[in-house]
């Protein structure tokens, strides 16, 4: 039980075991890094992530006009119902030192202990996806990316910058072999383009 504590604690995701009532069970050191002042068993993760909706209400999590679209809450509620993992979007609003906004991927995967229907919720900072997913200014000519400080870098290092797990190997599509080269075959593993 140790060794799955410790590896339950290094996963750099928030990780933590819920009721259906979103009262936490367990959390790993991310999650509760998230706490304000760590978590304590049995309440409510909107009140101890100090979720914005959650302070609205004097009943705390659950309890605001808000906490009914809640993305966290609605995925358990549906793993739960379909007894399957369920994963989406949302954007955690809370309070840590002021406020945070933070983009995440949520699942939420039901499993039973002891007698008690439990949900692993997980949630990861997509933050830097989204950043790449927004609008990048790009050169029209040369298709270098213009970065915050006004600096112009080639497409394979901003990526590089942004997503470290990204590495790149390089073709040619059959529209640049045809203007590059023409009149030769084209090289190999270049296909022509098909019509549509």
């Amino acid at each position: 039980m140790d060794l799955l504590k410790k590896t339950f604690d290094v996963i750099p995701c928030v990780l933590m075991v819920v009721d259906a009532e979103m009262r936490l069970f367990l959390g790993n050191s991310a999650a509760l890094n998230m706490m304000a002042g760590g978590g304590r068993s049995g309440e409510r993760i909107g009140d101890l992530i100090q979720c914005v909706n959650s302070s609205e209400s004097p009943t705390g999590c659950g309890g605001s006009s808000q906490c009914s679209s809640c993305v966290i809450k609605s995925s358990v509620d549906r793993a739960f119902r379909d007894k399957a993992a369920q994963r989406r979007r949302m954007v955690i609003k809370y309070l840590k030192d002021g406020p945070v906004t933070l983009p995440a991927l949520v699942t939420a995967a039901p499993f039973g202990y002891g007698g008690k229907r439990l949900c692993l919720v997980v949630i990861e900072d997509v933050g830097e996806l989204m950043q790449l997913r927004s609008l990048l200014p790009i050169c029209f000519g040369c298709k270098k990316i213009r970065t915050e400080q006004n600096y112009w870098q080639n497409v394979e290092q901003y990526i590089q910058q942004h997503m470290a797990d990204v590495e790149f190997t390089h073709g040619i599509c059959a529209e640049c072999a045809a203007r590059l080269y023409p009149g030769e075959p084209p090289p190999a593993g270049v296909e022509a383009d098909k019509p549509k």
